[in-house]
């Protein structure tokens, strides 16, 4: 009875596990973030849920940052290191357990550019972009709308910093 009892324990802890798994209420997102060409090291990440403060740490010596975030909930992400323009993006992980059964870690790198004096930053308040859980796709992905309308405020920056830099 006891070989019997061992081999319950044994499947039953088996099932469990591979419940978590699938049922699991995580989402994975990781990535490097970079000082201009550099990499990010001791980078700032805060980590917001509706606003309010959850957690903050800092990027390893190559840049390197994990976050292990719940379902269903709507974050920002911000990026910071003095001297450089902070960068806060968006994550909703809006999504049903049997749509986002296999979901894979999503991948992203987040590059930090230096202050330059003389130029207003004040269109970065918004968060750079969004990633969001694509139900179609069975994955997150970038909204793309949202996305490529900060591109373009990010372009108009690059452009500024460039005058500002032939000119001096």
């Amino acid at each position: 009875m006891g070989k019997r009892t061992l081999l319950v324990f044994i499947m039953f802890t088996f099932l469990s596990f591979a419940h978590a798994q699938v049922g699991s209420s995580l989402f994975g997102f990781e990535g490097r973030v970079y000082l201009e060409e550099d990499k990010g090291k001791k980078v700032n990440i805060s980590l917001y849920e509706n606003n309010i403060k959850v957690s903050s740490y800092h990027t390893n010596y190559t840049g390197k940052f994990v976050l292990d975030i719940e379902r269903n909930k709507h974050y920002t992400v911000i990026y910071e290191k003095e001297g450089y323009l902070a960068k806060s993006i968006i994550i909703k992980t809006h999504a049903k357990p049997n749509e986002a059964a296999n979901v894979e870690v999503f991948k992203f790198d987040v590059i930090l550019d230096k202050k330059e004096s003389g130029v207003n930053y004040s269109q970065f308040d918004f968060p750079v972009t969004m990633i969001e859980f694509k139900k179609l796709l069975g994955q997150f992905d970038y909204n793309k709308e949202y996305t490529a309308n900060m591109l373009i405020f990010h372009n108009k920056l690059l452009e500024k910093k460039i005058n500002l830099a032939e000119n001096k």
